[in-house]
C-alpha cells in the first residue's frame, strides 16, 4: 500500500454500481452528482470510488464516467459488469484504464 494512503487521517469510500452512462440523462448525472465536497476537499480527506461494475457498453461513454471520477476522487477502482464483457470493447476500456495514471485508477480484472 502507498505510504500516501497510510498518512490520511480520514477516508471517505463511494460506490454506485449499474451507471448505464450510454444514456446522456446518466452521464449528466455523473457530472452533477459524483463530485468530491469542498469539506472533503478542506479536510484532507482521501477519498475513493468504487465502481463495481456497468458502466456502459459505449467506449467513449465508459472513457467519460472515468475521467470525470479520476478529476473528482484520490482514488477509483472499477471492476467491468455484465455490460463490459458482453461487449467487445471491454478490450478497449482495460486498455483506457490500464493506460491511467496507477497512483490513480486500479483496474480490478
Amino acid at each position: 500500500m502507498p505510504l500516501l494512503l497510510l498518512l490520511k487521517d480520514a477516508y471517505l469510500f463511494f460506490y454506485n454500481s449499474d451507471i448505464h452512462a450510454d444514456a446522456e440523462k446518466n452521464q449528466v448525472w455523473v457530472r452533477e452528482k459524483c463530485v468530491r465536497s469542498a469539506e472533503d476537499v478542506a479536510s484532507d480527506t482521501f477519498t475513493v470510488f468504487i465502481v463495481p461494475g456497468d458502466i456502459g457498453s459505449e467506449v467513449d461513454r465508459i472513457e467519460a464516467v472515468l475521467r470525470n471520477l479520476v478529476a473528482n476522487y484520490d482514488a477509483v477502482c472499477f471492476l467491468p459488469g455484465r455490460v463490459q464483457c458482453i461487449h467487445t470493447y471491454i478490450h478497449t476500456s482495460y486498455l483506457y484504464v490500464a493506460s491511467a495514471d496507477s497512483t490513480t485508477v486500479h483496474l480490478t480484472a
